[in-house]
């Protein structure tokens, strides 16, 4: 990987923070355009998540003590964490397996299809993923 390959995949990470775009099927996208082998382009996409989960999660929890509505036990909150990186883990293992070995074309049809039936609840009646205009 070059220093141009991971620009590359990280403009593709900065520009999924616009609606209905995945994250990880953008930085899998810009992996695989630029040569990169399939499955480190896998695994690289899953690491690039690490960042921006906790980065999402520190915001949330600033946000939830700034407020004062932090009134969950300790205890709870961990084992909850804890179930969710296993099973995250778990998770990422069975996709690269998946992944590393079966075609995407059939995940981009769902993909494409999924944003255009997105787009189109947008427009009509915005009420699951609001009103596009």
């Amino acid at each position: 990987m070059t220093y141009g390959d991971a620009a590359v995949v990280g403009v593709a990470q900065g520009l999924a923070i616009l609606p209905a775009v995945s994250r990880s099927g953008l930085t899998l996208a810009g992996s695989l355009t630029r040569g990169l082998n399939r499955e480190f382009a896998l695994k690289f996409s899953f690491l690039m998540s690490i960042p921006a989960i906790l980065g999402a999660t520190v915001l949330d929890v600033y946000d939830t003590v700034k407020a004062g509505s932090l009134s969950v036990a300790v205890g709870p909150l961990v084992v909850g964490m804890l179930v969710a990186a296993v099973s995250g883990y778990l998770t990422v293992k069975f996709m690269l397996k998946i992944f590393s070995k079966a075609s995407l074309k059939v995940f981009s049809y769902y993909v494409f299809v999924l944003g255009i039936l997105i787009i189109m609840e947008q427009i009509v009646s915005g009420k699951y993923f609001g009103k596009l205009f």
